[in-house]
């Protein structure tokens, strides 16, 4: 708790804003300090939008209570479910869970009508694109207030092979660095900041510095940052960068007209 707060207080100062407490190799429900960082985040006015996803097995192990703190504490919870059934979910998430999740969503949505400006709660079928069209009446009849259907899948920069790919990276077809590079510097459990964590969960690339040591606004203003940018702008992106199907155009994304409305607080990714 210690270094979250350290965490929170650099991010507060460099103007606060959304924050997502999505894991990368884990799952949020896991953490015994998930309430006690939530409560946290909401004495901060400066912190706008809080989200997380998750899988939701894990909803059922923490105790009635927390999970009352938890919607009321949340902004939006995304749940991410695979297959249209219990056979189809097995084959695609690689562990029985189909009917523990159906139950978590119950409780979930159950619960967040009972609260006062309730959590947004949102479905997301991640299948491979031959099964876009499959029947997921189950989730659709639960009433959460979204349900979607992701068929992208990432390769985490080349270390998964036989990936369903639905789009070829153009990295290197484009001088721009990626969206992520803009938009998301990630803090990892010890302290140290990434310029993207999405293909490098470890932090053994892309490497700008620890919260340990310096503020996150000079992480952020480095020469460091300043220079990973420069190897975009200059064709030499990183290597771990060259084969991300993550790759997004910043500047495009960046100019589009989406995000005119967008203000501090708000979270990006829901314009664009």
């Amino acid at each position: 708790m210690p270094l979250w707060r350290k965490a929170i207080a650099d991010y507060v100062a460099a103007g606060g804003g959304a924050l997502t407490l999505t894991p990368l190799t884990g799952d949020v429900l896991l953490d015994p300090f998930l309430v006690d960082r939530l409560e946290d985040l909401r004495s901060h006015p400066e912190i706008g939008k809080v989200w997380f996803y998750t899988n939701a097995i894990a909803w059922k192990r923490i105790s009635d209570e927390a999970r009352w703190r938890v919607l009321g504490l949340t902004d939006e919870i995304c749940v991410s479910v695979s297959g249209p059934d219990r056979r189809g979910y097995a084959q695609l998430m690689g562990v029985d869970k189909f009917d523990v999740v159906i139950a978590a969503l119950q409780d979930m949505i159950s619960k967040q009508r009972d609260i006062p400006d309730r959590p947004k709660i949102s479905i997301v079928a991640r299948v491979p694109e031959e099964l876009g069209s499959a029947d997921f009446s189950r989730f659709r009849q639960l009433g959460a207030d979204s349900f979607s259907i992701d068929s992208y899948f990432h390769n985490w920069a080349g270390a998964i092979s036989n990936v369903p790919m639905v789009r070829a990276c153009d990295a290197r077809a484009t001088p721009s660095p990626c969206t992520v590079l803009y938009m998301a510097p990630w803090i990892l459990v010890d302290g140290r900041v990434t310029a993207c964590a999405c293909a490098n969960p470890e932090g053994r690339a892309l490497e700008l510095g620890s919260i340990c040591r310096s503020s996150l606004t000079d992480i952020w203003r480095s020469d460091a940052w300043r220079e990973l940018m420069q190897l975009f702008e200059a064709g030499r992106r990183p290597e771990i960068c060259t084969n991300c199907t993550y790759y997004e155009d910043g500047r495009r994304v960046l100019s589009d007209e989406r995000l005119t409305p967008f203000v501090l607080g708000d979270s990006p990714w829901d314009y664009v």
